[in-house]
C-alpha cells in the first residue's frame, strides 16, 4: 500500500504517516483504496480500488523517501486476551 496518491511525498514524515495507516488497517481489518494506479499487467490485481475487507494479522510497510532515507517496520495484531499466557511464576 501507498499514501502518496493522497498526501504526496511528505519527506521525512513518509514513514510515520505509512505506520499509522498501517496500524489503522490493522484496527479496522481493511485494506485503504488505491488511487491513480494506472492499468496492471494482466492477472496482476494492482490497479486502482476502492477499500476493502481484509482479515489481516501483520502489515509490513516499507518506507523511502526523496531524500534516501529507507525504513521497514512489520506491525502485527496483539493475540486476544483469552489466548494470552500470564506468568505466574
Amino acid at each position: 500500500m501507498t499514501i502518496r496518491p493522497f498526501l504526496g511525498d511528505c519527506q521525512a514524515g513518509n514513514g510515520a504517516l505509512q505506520i499509522a495507516v498501517a496500524a489503522q488497517c490493522l484496527r479496522t481489518q481493511q485494506l485503504p483504496a488505491r488511487l491513480h494506479a494506472g492499468t496492471p499487467a494482466a492477472g496482476l490485481d494492482a490497479g486502482s480500488a476502492d477499500a476493502k475487507p481484509a482479515p489481516l494479522r501483520r502489515v509490513l510497510v516499507c518506507s523511502t523517501s526523496l531524500g534516501g532515507q529507507s525504513a521497514a517496520v512489520v506491525l502485527g495484531r496483539a493475540a486476544p486476551a483469552d489466548a494470552q499466557h500470564t506468568n505466574q511464576g
